[in-house]
């Protein structure tokens, strides 16, 4: 923001040929490299998302189990409250489930 503020000052203010202007050069490099390091931030910034999407949808299906597992051990209890188990051993139950 202030590098273009910095620019248009100098394009506005600026008599006789542009070339001779040095702080205008050094402006518009400055702003050629700013430019050039935020592109590659937003390009970082794509891939890093396109990697979170990716990850979610692999993830996906690990919760889609998971939530079955749990509606079905709770469900059991309906059955027999003898079915009824622990936080802890749901997580061991799911745990021995994925790894299969």
């Amino acid at each position: 923001q202030q590098l273009d503020e910095i620019l248009l000052t100098r394009l506005t203010n600026s008599t006789g040929n542009l070339l001779d202007d040095v702080e205008l050069i050094k402006t518009l490099s400055s702003t050629k490299s700013r430019h050039d390091e935020v592109q590659k931030k937003f390009q970082t910034a794509a891939a890093t998302r396109e990697e979170i999407r990716h990850k979610r949808e692999e993830f996906r299906a690990v919760a889609t189990r998971g939530s079955i597992l749990y509606a079905a051990i709770i469900d059991m209890t309906s059955i027999s409250p003898m079915y009824q188990i622990s936080l802890e051993k749901f997580s061991q139950l799911f745990v021995r489930a994925m790894a299969e």
